[in-house]
């Protein structure tokens, strides 16, 4: 369970499949490749694996069948070579961020926004400003979904908060509203280009404190770099499927 991230830029492939096609092809060889690193090669043929994509319920797939769909894929991404986005990895326009989002990604995340808060022109208050203000609040399933609960999306049993005074009025933000405006797609180049702003602030904040960076946070980072990439390309759109 997580968050696949897609950064469409319109290759010939991309417009082909849709959206949604594109997006089943990326799970799919995802699914090979967790199957490949946890069964060895002679238990594979008779292995059944069940594969579910965005909300549709899991489907049972036969190995040999997920193994001929992902190599027809992977032959047609021959084309990534030239792509702009991933300096030529094959299906490099992909990420993907699973849940629960661990404490350390959460903690770093919110203290690099709400330290924008205070800081006109930073990143944090950039992003606060002209994304965050685009959503309503977080809805329910990010504040109670957490801890060790199966589906949870977060580990902090409760999202953290923070409260100021702006105008005459006590503003408050929390870091499950930081989450949920994180992982919504945006179809505009000054958006996405935020978002890989912010997550290399998270990165660069976490490196000083961990010696590796490592588990949500190492996918929020590469999330960053996609987001970067995809914000220089015309029409780029950061589609967020969770």
């Amino acid at each position: 369970m997580g968050a696949d991230v897609v950064g469409f830029r319109g290759c010939a492939l991309q417009v082909e499949l849709g959206d949604a096609g594109f997006l089943r092809k990326l799970k799919l060889k995802s699914y090979k490749d967790a199957a490949d690193a946890a069964v060895p090669p002679e238990r594979r043929p008779k292995l059944k694996i069940n594969v579910r994509i965005g909300d549709n319920p899991p489907v049972s797939m036969a190995y040999p069948d997920l193994e001929r769909e992902v190599a027809e894929f992977t032959r047609r991404v021959s084309g990534c070579a030239d792509c702009p986005l991933v300096e030529g990895a094959p299906a490099g326009c992909y990420a993907y961020v699973a849940y629960p989002i661990d404490a350390a990604a959460e903690e770093v995340l919110f203290e690099v926004v709400v330290r924008g808060l205070e800081s006109p022109g930073s990143v944090g208050s950039r992003y606060h400003q002209e994304v965050m203000l685009r959503f309503e609040p977080a809805p329910a399933s990010w504040v109670e979904r957490r801890g060790t609960a199966q589906g949870a999306l977060c580990v902090l049993e409760r999202p953290l908060e923070h409260s100021w005074h702006e105008g005459g009025e006590v503003r408050r933000l929390t870091s499950a509203d930081v989450l949920w405006a994180l992982f919504a797609t945006l179809d505009d180049a000054r958006g996405i280009s935020l978002v890989g702003e912010l997550l290399s602030e998270v990165g660069r904040v976490a490196r000083e404190r961990h010696a590796t960076v490592t588990g949500t946070l190492a996918e929020l980072v590469r999330m960053g770099d996609l987001a970067r990439a995809l914000s220089t390309v015309p029409g780029g759109r950061l589609v967020i499927v969770d």
